[in-house]
């Protein structure tokens, strides 16, 4: 028996899922998973046991903590602050104090000179004449910027004998550059300044003179060296001030 061959064939019908349907089918099974796992997870914690609700607690507790250390912490750097304060105005009244302690000191120093002065022309017992250099000034014209050096020599034996030798005056202070330095009185005045003294009671020196520029000064230095045995000499420093 002969077969014919068939001229038809059933067709394959075949459903092609499009690529959007796959992330909506495993959606759902992603989810399952998470939550799956999550339950794994809180059961293996409680099996350990950790109670999430008891560190929930513990968590608030801390922060609670950290709130009042964090008070305590600013309460603490406020009294810092005070007493940094309080500290400094302690070292400004010490030193204050200390600068009034100095400033007794040369005045008590000054009075004790004085005093020894005085006694030796009270006394009038022979002996060694004593130099004093007293109302020294140094103001400034501030119209031309001039400086003026004014102060008085004397003797203790004053009218007895008379006073001859060489008197020096200087100048100490900073340069621009820093540097301490000392200028003489010649080669800062604008006219003869003083190199000899010459006097039975008194002399008087008065000095014109100009400063370097950027110079500060700091003190000045007067001494005085009588010829003969009989009187003292004298070299004594002043401090720098301008008189008002």
């Amino acid at each position: 028996m002969r077969f014919m061959p068939d001229r038809f064939k059933t067709p394959n019908i075949t459903h092609v899922m499009g690529q959007r349907e796959y992330p909506v089918l495993a959606l759902p099974v992603l989810i399952v998973w998470l939550i799956t796992t999550w339950l794994a997870f809180d059961y293996g914690r409680g099996r350990a046991g950790y109670d999430s609700g008891e560190a929930a607690v513990r968590v608030g507790e801390l922060r609670d903590e950290i709130k009042v250390l964090d008070k305590e912490r600013e309460q603490l750097k406020r009294r810092i602050a005070a007493l940094e304060r309080q500290d400094q105005v302690y070292k400004e009244a010490e030193l204050q104090m200390k600068n009034t302690m100095v400033g007794y000191q040369d005045a008590k120093l000054k009075l004790e000179k004085e005093v020894l002065f005085l006694r030796g022309v009270i006394s009038g017992r022979p002996g060694k004449a004593q130099l004093r250099v007293h109302n020294l000034k140094t103001s400034v014209d501030k119209t031309t910027g001039d400086y003026r050096l004014q102060f008085t020599i004397d003797q203790s034996m004053a009218g007895k004998r008379r006073v001859e030798g060489d008197a020096k005056v200087s100048l100490t202070g900073v340069d621009k550059n820093g540097k301490e330095i000392t200028l003489a009185m010649g080669d800062i005045a604008k006219g003869q300044a003083l190199a000899k003294m010459g006097f039975l009671h008194f002399q008087k020196l008065d000095e014109s003179f100009k400063l370097p520029d950027g110079f500060k000064p700091s003190h000045w230095r007067v001494e005085l060296s009588p010829g003969g045995e009989d009187i003292e000499g004298l070299n004594e420093r002043f401090e720098w001030r301008i008189l008002d």
